[in-house]
């Protein structure tokens, strides 16, 4: 039924499992009726009945979609009714959807995206001293007293000092490409 590796869903809550948390597979018991999971990432491994979980499966990759809605296959309208994003050709360019806004039309095409993210740092533990962060072309985000300059190189420089964010927790590196991820320090 299932191979270690692979994704599942919890379609029986559980005190510590999560109805419609997905889970991925470790090991399976020889009869094949009892599964490990691990119950959260680099977290404790967990044996329960495979009968409590069903196989995650991968949806297809819409986000190059050109065709109408109506002419995609069921797996890929499926894609679309789950994903959180969607764009919609308009005739001219493609442009966000509400989902709230009711149905999909079989006449219009979509397509999936991932909203752009900047860098978050936590402020309140950085030191006044850094105005600005950004990311170098590796992803590694780096603090800087003054407005840095984007350099051709994959990296942003200043002739003043800059700092590494290595070991300050809670920093996420966002999603824009790095030539666009420089952010300044929120006003007080």
């Amino acid at each position: 039924m299932f191979k270690v590796g692979d994704k599942v869903k919890c379609i029986d809550a559980h005190p510590r499992l999560t109805l419609n948390g997905v889970y991925t597979v470790s090991t399976i018991a020889d009869n094949g009726e009892m599964v490990g999971v691990l119950e959260f990432e680099g977290g404790r491994n967990a044996e329960w009945f495979s009968d409590r979980f069903e196989l995650v499966k991968d949806l297809p990759d819409m986000s190059e979609n050109v065709k109408p809605y109506g002419l995609c296959t069921p797996e890929e309208q499926e894609a679309f009714d789950k994903a959180k994003h969607l764009l919609r050709f308009d005739g001219d360019d493609w442009v966000p959807l509400n989902k709230n806004s009711g149905g999909l039309w079989g006449h219009i095409s979509y397509r999936t995206y991932t909203p752009l993210e900047d860098i978050y740092i936590p402020w309140e533990a950085v030191n006044d001293k850094w105005q600005w962060a950004a990311k170098d072309d590796d992803g590694e985000v780096w603090l800087y007293d003054e407005k840095p300059e984007c350099i051709c190189s994959g990296e942003f420089r200043t002739y003043n000092d800059m700092c590494s964010t290595v070991a300050l927790k809670g920093v996420k590196p966002g999603n824009k490409p790095w030539n666009q991820s420089l952010i300044q320090r929120p006003k007080a």
